[in-house]
């Protein structure tokens, strides 16, 4: 697994962009060409841009997947913590993405979750609810 760190930077998207660069070997290795990708972008709040992921941020990784992988399929999913799902894609400007590049954007909370068993960092097991998307 690869990690990279970009610090310093005033613009958003040129982070994006050269921090995806840094992996991009491992992307490549990992995601098979006409792959099915879902983007997860962060909405602790549906009415606070700075709990939110920037669209910004999300259309380059968006169009780097678009570049080298050339995905079959591409979702964009979230669940806010407060607020609703739709609700942040209208404040935030998410459904640019959707006219854009063709994007699904769903409601993680639309399709059920399933219990997954999982051992916390003190080594206990525990359960969490994942979605079935």
């Amino acid at each position: 697994m690869s990690i990279s760190l970009i610090r310093d930077l005033k613009d958003r998207r040129c982070g994006v962009k050269r921090a995806l660069n840094l992996i991009e070997n491992d992307i490549h290795r990992i995601l098979p060409r006409k792959a099915r990708i879902l983007i997860k972008p962060n909405f602790v709040s549906a009415y606070d841009p700075p709990s939110a992921t920037p669209v910004e941020c999300v259309e380059e990784i968006l169009k780097f997947l678009i570049e080298i992988v050339n995905p079959k399929e591409v979702i964009i999913s979230e669940s806010p913590t407060i607020g609703s799902f739709e609700e942040a894609v209208r404040r935030y400007g998410y459904s640019v993405l959707k006219d854009k590049y063709g994007v699904e954007l769903l409601d993680l909370d639309g399709y059920g979750y399933d219990e997954v068993y999982i051992v916390d960092r003190r080594g206990a097991l525990r359960s969490i609810p994942v979605s079935k998307l």
